[in-house]
């Protein structure tokens, strides 16, 4: 567990970092955050190591999944803590405009299908600030992405820290 305590840490500060309404709305938290955490948290747990041993992929991989899976934990809980607080977010905010541009485009019943879950999880965010179906579109997604995002970002990382030793 100590071993992976650089990937905790710097996943807890992306998740932080993403949750930041102006980098949160641009897209900066997979492809850019948190490889970056995952580079960091290489360097961190070189420093800690004291090793001269190059870094193996394996261990590259190990840290950017830890980093990746911390930040799309605490990033959820942290977006679904704000939109509880708030009783809105950019999805409520967005639904009327992304339904209506998808109705211009086709209709489809499956698509009308998915609308109608969207609203209702829309009106539970309106009304009680928590909806368990956004929670878990969040939470899964989150996962998903940070976690590649986190690997691509350890094996760039172990590039960088192998080349220093």
């Amino acid at each position: 567990m100590k071993k992976f305590l650089p990937g905790l840490v710097c996943g807890f500060g992306a998740a932080v970092f993403i949750t930041v309404p102006g980098i949160k709305n641009y897209g900066f938290g997979c492809c850019l955050i948190i490889p970056l955490a995952s580079i960091l948290s290489l360097f961190l747990y070189k420093r800690t190591d004291n090793s001269v041993l190059k870094i193996e992929a394996v261990t590259a991989v190990g840290f950017g999944f830890v980093t990746g899976i911390i930040a799309a934990f605490f990033a959820s809980f942290f977006d679904v803590l704000i939109t509880f607080i708030t009783r809105s977010n950019e999805f409520v905010t967005s639904l009327p405009y992304v339904e209506s541009l998808f109705k211009s485009i086709t209709s489809n019943p499956f698509i009308d299908y998915m609308f109608k879950i969207y609203k209702i999880m829309s009106a539970e965010i309106t009304s009680t600030g928590f909806s368990a179906g956004y929670t878990l579109w969040v939470l899964a997604g989150n996962i998903i992405f940070f976690s590649i995002f986190g690997i691509l970002g350890g094996l760039m990382g172990m590039l960088f820290v192998n080349k220093k030793t």
